[in-house]
């Protein structure tokens, strides 16, 4: 698989977008390697981790959000799941996973249907690798609030 190549494929003549999107998953990738690298631990699957990380916003091609120069008609949240539906060939299923499980650390069935999100009702929650199936804990903020505390987030 070539992320780019897939990413040139999805936001088509849309150069602007493409150069924000991958300058973006670039740093994020370069620091889950390093993260990677740094854990030291066995069987981490490094080029898994930085297809994974070059992919996760390419939903944002279809996204309404003209500072990333992009003019679809989907909320800015909805990134995360229309580029997991997009099964483009090449990208394996936990790539997609990625794709539609990384905003907010995940988002659970009830924070979907609390907060009335546009999203589809579907447990998208981060999940700790295969070994691991219970969600990671959210960190959303909800009205200046973490959601499932009740204690008022930190702000800068």
């Amino acid at each position: 698989m070539n992320p780019l190549a897939l990413l040139e494929q999805q936001f088509g003549a849309n150069r602007a977008g493409l150069d924000i999107v991958y300058r973006h998953s670039r740093m994020v990738a370069d620091k889950a390697l390093a993260l990677a690298r740094g854990a030291r631990a066995k069987g981490l699957d490094l080029e898994f981790i930085e297809q994974a990380a070059l992919l996760h916003d390419i939903g944002v091609s279809a996204i309404y959000a003209p500072q990333l120069h992009c003019f679809g008609k989907a909320p800015y949240i909805c990134h995360a799941s229309s580029a997991g539906k997009s099964s483009k060939p090449g990208v394996s299923r936990g790539t997609a996973l990625v794709c539609e499980r990384h905003i907010g650390v995940g988002l659970s069935q009830n924070d979907i249907a609390t907060q009335k999100l546009p999203l589809p009702d579907a447990d998208v929650a981060a999940r700790r690798g295969r070994a691991h199936r219970r969600p990671c804990r959210p960190l959303l903020l909800q009205e200046g609030r973490r959601l499932g505390t009740g204690r008022k987030a930190r702000t800068r």
